[in-house]
């Protein structure tokens, strides 16, 4: 069995960014218009998924590093926390970025693995905070004799 190739070194933007980008997808959830995030997703997706059978041909994006890493990251990171949508543009990118497949994988599960975790601490978090908050809005109601 051949070692899987992991350079951290490329994980690190990604997952820097989508740190910052989960908790603004947590707060931009409720906020959101369904239609339009519907649209904004899947119309990417309809057209790129048939440019991926010829991927081998499109020209490699060489500008940004580093930095556009984390842009993808943080763009993913939101996608995670509006609905678990990690990996699309991440994988988009590393696919553009001309990553090998053995990279890309590892990057990819590695980000996605960080963000939905990080993504669903945040929902839990705050579905037990307003658990919590309804729990003692009733508590006057329990202590009083009638």
């Amino acid at each position: 069995m051949q070692a899987l190739y992991f350079d951290r070194h490329v994980l690190w933007p990604f997952v820097l960014g989508g740190l910052v980008g989960v908790p603004f997808g947590v707060w931009l959830l409720p906020h959101l218009d369904l239609v339009l995030f519907k649209v904004c997703l899947g119309v990417p997706l309809v057209l790129w998924c048939p440019a991926m059978l010829m991927s081998q041909h499109l020209p490699k994006i060489a500008f940004g590093g580093r930095f556009a890493d984390g842009i993808a990251g943080t763009i993913g990171g939101a996608m995670a926390g509006i609905g678990g949508f990690s990996g699309t543009i991440p994988t988009l990118w590393c696919t553009l970025r001309g990553f090998q497949r053995d990279t890309q994988r590892a990057v990819i599960q590695n980000f996605n693995l960080s963000m939905l975790a990080v993504a669903f601490a945040l929902h839990l978090g705050l579905l037990i905070a307003s658990g919590v908050a309804m729990l003692a809005s009733g508590v006057p109601a329990l202590l009083q004799r009638g």
